[in-house]
């Protein structure tokens, strides 16, 4: 899910601009009222160059071209597959997309030039 809202309500946007997201799944059965809500890691980006350079990567973009519209959860704790994770397979699902360089404090009003790409920081 990509929150559009959020960007025109907010301005909250990734590294490159692109809205931030999240995938949700919904819970079955016995784990229809349990939940895992994962926020993705991702360290700081150090220096505007290093945030410029993670804006054009998934650790700071939400684009389809590294995060697909169906949740790429195919193995671990968050698969969907009883043979694969038998503890939280049929669980509700949030897995929160990392992309501000920031911890998901990020906040910028107008975007920064850096080496010729505009980015959010």
């Amino acid at each position: 899910v990509r929150l559009t809202d959020a960007v025109n309500d907010t301005g909250a946007v990734c590294l490159d601009g692109s809205p931030p997201a999240y995938y949700f799944r919904p819970g079955s059965s016995d784990g229809e009222n349990k939940w895992i809500v994962h926020l993705m890691g991702g360290g700081w980006c150090f220096s505007l160059e290093d945030c410029a350079e993670r804006a054009g990567s998934l650790l700071g973009s939400t684009s389809p071209e590294f995060w697909p519209d169906s949740e790429p959860f195919d193995d671990g704790f968050l698969s969907d597959l009883e043979s694969v994770n038998p503890y939280f397979y049929n669980w509700n699902l949030v897995f929160a997309i990392y992309c501000d360089g920031g911890s998901f404090a990020g906040n910028v009003d107008e975007p920064l030039n850096v080496g010729g790409s505009m980015i959010y920081l």
